[in-house]
């Protein structure tokens, strides 16, 4: 697997893993305004749970799959984001 960093759209930037050619594994994505969503990637599809920071870090959200499901603690945020990084979500 390499890192690759990827500037897309409106200067967002995405960074994780890719295995010939598909995303895979935990992602990062930064958008523009400054909120940052953790998730983890198989063959190009965000799966399981993620989380999603506001700009200001001060609320976090759930994402089931990509979706947001929810407003959760910061501390639940961060535990998601370590299975994220772990491999599990």
């Amino acid at each position: 697997m390499a890192l690759g960093d990827i500037t897309i759209v409106m200067d967002n930037v995405l960074k994780d893993f890719f295995l010939e050619g598909s995303r895979n594994g935990m992602g990062k994505y930064q958008l523009t305004d400054g909120r940052v969503d953790i998730y983890r990637y198989k063959n190009d599809n965000r799966v399981g749970q993620g989380a999603r920071w506001s700009a200001n870090r001060k609320k976090a959200w759930r994402l089931d799959n990509g979706k947001i499901k929810g407003r959760i603690s910061l501390q639940v945020a961060s535990e998601i984001a370590q299975r994220c990084q772990q491999g599990a979500s």
